[in-house]
């Protein structure tokens, strides 16, 4: 299907200028393998969920990781984390004692986990029935509090977006409860607590260290994306190291990559790199939609839904962060793009066979 062929050239381009023509063919063929293995995950994932009871296998095996992930996340904001202050301001944000990292190594990619598998939680939990629902509510119940104990502005600001829009999608009910929220966030203040309140009054702020740093490494991947907009320069963080500092600006000379998925894209596999992800990501969100408005099944359209929002959470994440960077969230994104397609494809696939019989 289109989907599919979207990836194949997505993956045709990422091996060829992504690996072949970078500007250091060895290093970023090594990357290139992993991104490709990754890949190919989609296509498994997308030709193994053939029926409810691997789709079940499926959701409960990815939500019991997320639930204890979420567990250990929690559990490192009462123990705290003395590792996690290199993550934190101390000049504006002193009242953060530290920044959780679950079963990763830095505060921001548990973040890009966690808004990934969220939605997917709260559709089990509303939606389906037995054992599974009660697996989704306690998946949801551990990975929000660990979310907040974050500390990611981007990653709150995602999950905020995809949850509210799978809520009214779900369901038009739940507009009475966003309506009431929105008229009360003026009140902020008066009830939330003073840490997060100033955490989200941060965003945008240049004189947070964070924000500053980020905006120089933006306009400074923009200025790299003028000079190889049409020949990229390779994947991994090494050859991004060789390039960026002919553009770095002063304040940011060190930089792994460019803090936004899509710039990132760009920069490694020049405009032509870009298109194609784009259009992969219509097609993904078309196949989304289309099944959610067409399959009569709720359950089917209401995972294929939240897994799409999972992955729309992370993109919006990619905005201000690169979220391939870690390798467990790229594995995690092309598996949550292939069960999304795989259970719609399943219940065209049920169907058909009913029909012939």
């Amino acid at each position: 299907e289109a989907v599919d062929i979207s990836i194949l050239m997505f993956a045709a381009v990422l091996l060829l200028l992504g690996g072949v023509f970078s500007v250091n063919p060895v290093s970023s063929l090594k990357s290139v393998a992993l991104h490709l293995s990754y890949i190919m995950l989609y296509f498994v994932a997308a030709n193994t969920v053939k029926s409810r009871r691997l789709i079940r296998k499926a959701v409960g095996s990815v939500l019991t990781a997320g639930f204890f992930a979420g567990a250990m996340g929690i559990y490192q904001s009462i123990v705290g984390l003395e590792s996690s202050v290199t993550w934190i301001d101390a000049k504006m944000f002193a009242d953060i004692g530290s920044r959780v990292i679950g079963p990763f190594d830095n505060p921001n990619v548990f973040a890009e986990y966690i808004v990934l598998l969220l939605p997917l939680a709260l559709a089990v939990a509303f939606r389906l029935r037995g054992k599974l629902r009660l697996l989704g509510a306690l998946a949801a119940c551990s990975m929000m509090p660990a979310l907040i104990y974050t500390w990611s502005r981007g990653a709150w600001l995602a999950a905020i977006l995809s949850v509210g829009i799978f809520l009214l999608l779900y369901s038009s009910d739940f507009l009475k409860f966003i309506l009431p929220g929105v008229v009360i966030v003026p009140f902020a203040p008066a009830v939330l607590p003073a840490s997060i309140l100033n955490r989200l009054m941060s965003i945008g702020d240049m004189a947070d260290t964070s924000t500053a740093y980020r905006v120089s490494i933006w306009t400074a991947s923009v200025r790299m994306i003028k000079s190889v907009l049409f020949s990229g320069i390779g994947t991994g963080s090494d050859v991004f190291l060789t390039v960026y500092p002919m553009f770095a600006l002063s304040g940011a000379s060190y930089a792994l990559h460019a803090h936004n998925l899509f710039l990132q894209i760009t920069i490694e596999m020049g405009i032509v790199g870009i298109v194609i992800f784009l259009v992969l990501i219509w097609l993904f969100f078309r196949t989304v939609l289309s099944c959610y408005y067409n399959v009569k099944q709720r359950d089917t359209s209401t995972l294929v839904m939240a897994l799409g929002m999972g992955v729309l959470a992370l993109l919006l994440q990619g905005l201000t962060d690169y979220v391939w960077f870690n390798y467990r969230v790229l594995l995690m994104f092309w598996l949550a793009v292939g069960l999304a397609v795989g259970i719609s494809r399943s219940y065209f696939l049920e169907r058909d066979r009913k029909s012939v019989v």
